[in-house]
């Protein structure tokens, strides 16, 4: 399956923004978190322009206190669904 055909079906910008809220985390600590060295490429994964990397999703997870493996699963159950993502249930 082509990637066209799993857009909006991974991260999206307000489930990173419902992250980084959950863990009390600012713009800048996030950017750090996914090794960004502008805080600019943040706001646009959030403002959804673009996306992290997974591997930078994975960063993101972990040093917000949430299991990637987890995060994963509850985006892939999700689809395209328009709905948040539960993060007390992650």
């Amino acid at each position: 399956m082509d990637r066209e055909n799993f857009k909006g079906i991974f991260i999206r910008g307000h489930d990173l923004r419902d992250i980084r809220l959950y863990a009390n985390k600012s713009i800048e600590q996030m950017a750090a978190l996914a090794q960004v060295k502008q805080t600019d490429t943040y706001k646009d994964w959030e403002d959804g322009l673009s996306e992290p990397s997974h591997h930078q999703l994975i960063d993101l997870a972990l040093g917000c206190g949430i299991s990637p493996t987890s995060l994963l699963k509850a985006v892939f159950e999700r689809g395209d669904k328009q709905e948040s993502l539960d993060l007390n249930m992650i």
